[in-house]
């Protein structure tokens, strides 16, 4: 390949490379797919927060593994990127199996505004759906994310800063096939706790900063939804 598409290629697929580090996608439903069955999502997605308004890719890979549960793997780009591992628990569905309301827990890294240092975080989600069976099935999330992080920094000690984030999205999928597409958007509320202190020369004595900052985001994410194995049926 000849440098001046190399150079192509790479201001084409930077924006997608230098995006949003924090996603709020949820890009699944309440219903856990059939043991063994797999599920891979994938498709474009947009960040827009006051400062930046940015294009980006994401992806996830489901599998079922029981009876009323799956877990699933996701990454969406940046510069480290959010990587994300779930667990989905289905604990209630209707006697037609058409709605569907489970939660689960979740484990996510990503990189902090701030310094660009990789941040470890657990999350807890509640997932509803509708209408399955159908050819058009809404969805709705909402999740609380707590970074791990500096976790004294949370509790009023120490020095650095610590994230948490509320998360929420609403979305379909459609198709009377197989192969669904799918219009998410969602939102996110950051949290952050920054603490520090230096030494005053001039008064001679330790200063201590103590800031709480909040940021808000929102995304649209489109793409496709493939599974393989599993019944015809959503």
């Amino acid at each position: 390949m000849k440098t001046t598409h190399i150079r192509y290629v790479i201001l084409l697929i930077s924006p997608f490379l230098l995006t949003g580090c924090f996603t709020s996608s949820f890009l699944q439903t309440a219903k856990p797919l059939d043991k063994g069955a797999v599920e891979v999502t994938g498709g474009l997605t947009g960040y827009a927060t006051e400062d930046d308004r940015l294009p980006g890719l994401n992806s996830m890979v489901r599998v079922g593994i029981g009876a009323n549960s799956d877990i699933g793997i996701g990454y969406a780009t940046g510069i480290f990127g959010h990587a994300r591992l779930d667990y989905k628990y289905n604990f209630y569905h209707s006697a037609d199996e058409r709605r569907f309301l489970s939660t689960g827990l979740g484990f996510d890294f990503f990189s902090d505004d701030e310094d660009a240092s990789g941040v470890p975080a657990i999350n807890i989600p509640l997932y509803f759906s509708i209408n399955h069976q159908g050819n058009v099935i809404p969805y709705f999330g909402q999740r609380f994310t707590l970074g791990l992080s500096n976790m004294d920094v949370l509790f009023g000690n120490g020095s650095g800063s610590h994230d948490m984030y509320y998360t929420g999205a609403a979305g379909i999928r459609f198709g009377k096939l197989r192969l669904k597409g799918y219009v998410e958007f969602s939102y996110s509320v950051g949290m952050e706790r920054y603490r520090h202190s230096f030494y005053n020369y001039q008064t001679e004595s330790v200063q201590a900063f103590d800031n709480r900052y909040e940021s808000v985001g929102i995304e649209l994410n489109v793409g496709l939804t493939i599974p393989f194995g599993g019944k015809k049926k959503e």
